[in-house]
């Protein structure tokens, strides 16, 4: 994992570095305030992947600003998995097709991730029936 750090850190300023180091914890921090269930935390891509139980079909991805100015924003998608094949009995493969995507150029705070509709109002597409009110990690 380290090694995976020092790569995400090549060549950045102490500023972007720092601000990485304060986007990790907050993924870290959100990542155990969901703990319980099959969230993913990802620290190579700064990121945190959950495909929570009671919603199948659904996955949530929440990205942190990449340090090395890729992405400058936070991102957070909710995706429905679309079956390859329709037709099969029981699925082998499948798409991820957005349902609702969102960029936030300031940092979230945890609360918000706890108390999502702040995030939601923020995100374009058609906000799912089952998600809203819902706190992120359980969306």
């Amino acid at each position: 994992m380290r090694e995976t750090l020092n790569l995400l850190e090549e060549g950045i300023t102490a500023e972007r570095r720092e601000s990485a180091v304060t986007d990790l914890r907050l993924l870290l921090a959100a990542h155990a305030q969901a703990a319980g269930g099959q969230v993913r935390l990802e620290v190579g891509q700064l990121e945190i992947f959950d495909e929570p139980e009671f919603v199948k079909g659904y996955y949530l991805v929440v990205n942190a600003p990449r340090p090395d100015g890729r992405t400058d924003d936070w991102r957070i998608e909710i995706g429905y998995w679309e079956p390859d094949d329709p037709d099969e009995e029981e699925c082998t493969s499948a798409t991820g097709e957005t349902v609702l995507f969102c960029e936030l150029s300031a940092r979230p705070t945890l609360s918000q991730f706890a108390r999502s509709e702040s995030l939601w109002a923020r995100c374009t597409g058609p906000l799912p029936s089952l998600v809203a009110g819902l706190p992120l990690w359980l969306f």
